[in-house]
């Protein structure tokens, strides 16, 4: 069976051919495991990944030990998705000869430019995100008045301005929609996803699969001596601007509170270099703090690789996820995994992760106060039982079970296509 991916997420053993540099860089390390466990489950399978990424400047075919790459350099506009990588994909598709074709993110640009060039026979779509729809609620908790005031100059010269978000964001709503309607078949792992397809294009085929993470997160177990008491490791700015509403209750109760937040390079200095490269959510953010005097609660870290993650998850206290919406949050997912007390906003998905106490906190994303008083009560309580939280993550991200089930699904795919 001769699969292809189409993914945005660069192989650490892609850009090695390519470049020589073995650092894995962004997001999206869960792909490598599947892709690992997916050749480990059948020989039959011959992997080839395609991947655009930036970083790429020429077309180039590149075979790995077990994966045959194909790096792509990333087009300029948004219209790419209609034309733009056109010879790439009839390359690509007369040369491998796919049986069956996998595109990584219904957001995907290049799943829609592969279909308009290839046709959509065999071609599965997996959900990611739905940015269409988060973008409803990415600004929420924030008025208008405080997004225009906030302007940075990077978002006018990036025309990432509040007027040009709006518009990008019915941009992609169209691209979304369109790559629900031409594709036929979708992999997803929640109620959300599913019902966002189904509102969409009730007739596509949609198959269940959870995912695979990366094995550094099955190997590790939070205990609460080895943690920092009063400690939140927050993994990602989505939502960052509500939780800071809570931060002030928060140490209220416990003024020895720390929070560390993955993500926020550019807050991290103050330096013109920094600030210019601020955008007008960082800029919020910096604001908002300052208001509430929290500045010296709160420590920005910058990207993380898997090592460093892990190690801010085993030492928190507590690990929240703020976000006001989500499909389901990886993050989330890795924290249940090593064991650690969690607390996360009710939106998209999300409860499908968390079907009871055990498995975590909710709240609304809104009600800073209840997320402020769920915190305190994790603090207070030296006796946290991970045990159920671990197993349902464990049965969930299980590498053999759900290469087995992709599998299946692509066999599916290939076999109904040939009784047509």
């Amino acid at each position: 069976m001769r699969v292809l991916w189409l993914t945005f997420t660069v192989f650490p053993e892609a850009m090695s051919l390519y470049s020589g540099e073995t650092v894995h860089r962004g997001s999206g390390g869960w792909l490598f495991s599947s892709a690992t466990e997916l050749r480990k489950q059948s020989d039959e399978i011959e992997l080839c990944v395609a991947t655009v990424a930036n970083c790429f400047y020429k077309f180039r075919k590149l075979r790995g030990e077990e994966i045959l790459y194909y790096a792509i350099p990333s087009g300029s506009g948004f219209d790419e998705y209609h034309h733009g990588y056109d010879n790439y994909w009839k390359i690509i598709n007369d040369e491998f000869k796919p049986d069956v074709v996998h595109v990584h993110g219904v957001e995907s640009s290049i799943g829609l430019s592969y279909i308009r060039v290839n046709g959509n026979k065999n071609v599965v779509c997996s959900f990611q995100g739905l940015p269409n729809i988060i973008a409803r609620y990415l600004m929420h908790g924030l008025t208008l008045k405080e997004m225009l005031k906030n302007t940075t100059i990077r978002d006018i010269v990036r025309f990432n301005t509040y007027l040009s978000l709006v518009k990008l964001n019915a941009q992609k709503d169209t691209m979304v929609k369109d790559m629900m309607l031409e594709c036929d078949n979708f992999i997803g792992r929640t109620e959300w996803d599913k019902t966002h397809l189904w509102a969409v294009n009730p007739k596509a085929k949609y198959f269940f699969c959870n995912e695979t993470l990366r094995p550094i997160f099955y190997n590790n177990i939070w205990q609460y001596e080895k943690c920092r008491p009063h400690t939140i490791f927050i993994s990602a700015m989505k939502g960052l601007h509500i939780f800071l509403n809570a931060l002030p209750i928060i140490v209220r109760q416990y003024p020895d509170t720390q929070v560390l937040v993955a993500t926020g390079g550019n807050l991290i200095n103050d330096d013109i270099r920094s600030k210019l490269r601020m955008t007008g959510f960082e800029h919020m953010i910096r604001n908002r703090m300052r208001k509430f005097k929290i500045e010296k609660y709160i420590h920005f870290l910058g990207p993380l690789n898997e090592e460093q993650m892990v190690n801010h998850y085993l030492q928190a206290n507590v690990f929240v996820s703020p976000s006001t919406c989500e499909n389901s949050s990886n993050s989330v997912c890795e924290a249940q995994l090593l064991g650690v007390p969690l607390i996360a906003s009710y939106v998209g998905g999300m409860a499908d992760l968390i079907p009871n106490d055990s498995c975590g906190v909710m709240y609304r994303c809104e009600e800073f106060e209840m997320l402020a008083k769920n915190v305190c009560n994790i603090f207070e309580n030296s006796s946290f039982d991970n045990s159920e939280m671990r197993n349902v993550a464990l049965k969930r991200h299980d590498a053999i079970i759900n290469a087995k089930r992709t599998i299946d699904i692509y066999t599916t795919i290939i076999n109904t296509s040939n009784k047509i």
